[in-house]
């Protein structure tokens, strides 16, 4: 069964597949005008050119796009990401690993705002939609 949810510019597809003796697995595209985020497969694209993303920064961007205008803090995002692991600096670890994701997907506000730097309290996926 696959589903599609068409809002405005962003679109997320849904695909899933019972696979074998009940197994469940589920697959997800979103897609955010020239973004294009394939979470089974870990790709990333913009303009379907690829763009390598290290293991955290990836992480972070998933967890950003799957509640598109939520904002969360930084020990949100640590929390999420880094699970259980013992935390260092974590202001510094998630503002540097931001840094790296926008660099990385071009970011600048006229054309790739995905990222949004919320004064005061965190961070948030822009998809494009108001």
């Amino acid at each position: 069964m696959i589903s599609n949810l068409h809002c405005a510019k962003s679109t997320i597809c849904v695909e899933n597949n019972n696979v074998g003796g009940g197994n469940f697995i589920e697959d997800k595209i979103f897609v955010f005008e020239k973004l294009c985020i394939d979470v089974a497969k870990r790709n990333v694209t913009i303009n379907h050119n690829s763009i390598k993303l290290r293991r955290k920064e990836f992480d972070i961007l998933i967890f950003l796009t799957e509640h598109p205008s939520w904002v969360y803090t930084k020990d949100q995002i640590y929390d999420a990401v880094w699970k259980d692991e013992v935390p260092v600096d974590i202001d510094n670890t998630v503002t540097c690993q931001i840094k790296q994701l926008r660099k990385k997907l071009g970011n600048n506000a006229k054309e790739t705002p995905y990222i949004e730097n919320v004064w005061g309290v965190g961070y948030r996926f822009n998809s494009g939609l108001n």
